[in-house]
């Protein structure tokens, strides 16, 4: 059958545990008792509930590992512009009450996060603030006249 999310049916959203909630809007996306904001895997664990009951479902990366470019397996990639939730919280990353973007249980606020979204680059609180700048708001680069020289 068809997945429904927000009442609206998707065909083909993707849903982990099988548990008829697409992964986008699921608590816990892979059933394992853990919720996706404290789920130091958020996409793969062992099901305690639903049709996979007893079976590790999903993949086998912590949400921190390089390796892992979709944490909440609702198959957007973390860096994507249309990911608005990585960690699949339901938190949007750039909610002032989301303090873990990558669910990997390390506040974004410390000094020893560097890395706030999980990519394996640095990205730091600051860095979040002006990407979210940047996305939210419609920025205007003013333009380099160039003049061409003709032999």
């Amino acid at each position: 059958g068809l997945i429904t999310c927000y009442g609206e049916e998707v065909p083909g959203a993707p849903d982990l545990d099988g548990d008829g909630i697409p992964n986008i809007v699921d608590p816990d996306i892979d059933n394992d008792g853990l919720p996706n904001g404290v789920d130091p895997n958020v996409d793969g664990g062992i099901a305690l509930t639903g049709p996979y009951t007893g079976k590790y479902i999903g993949d086998h990366l912590n949400n921190d590992n390089p390796a892992e470019d979709d944490i909440d397996g609702d198959d957007q990639d973390d860096d994507s512009l249309g990911e608005l939730d990585i960690d699949g919280d339901s938190i949007n990353d750039d909610d002032d009450f989301e303090k873990d973007i990558d669910g990997d249980g390390r506040d974004d606020d410390l000094a020893t996060e560097l890395d706030i979204d999980g990519d394996d680059e640095t990205t730091t609180i600051s860095t979040k603030t002006i990407l979210t700048a940047m996305v939210s708001t419609t920025m205007t680069m003013p333009t380099k006249k160039t003049s061409t020289v003709m032999d």
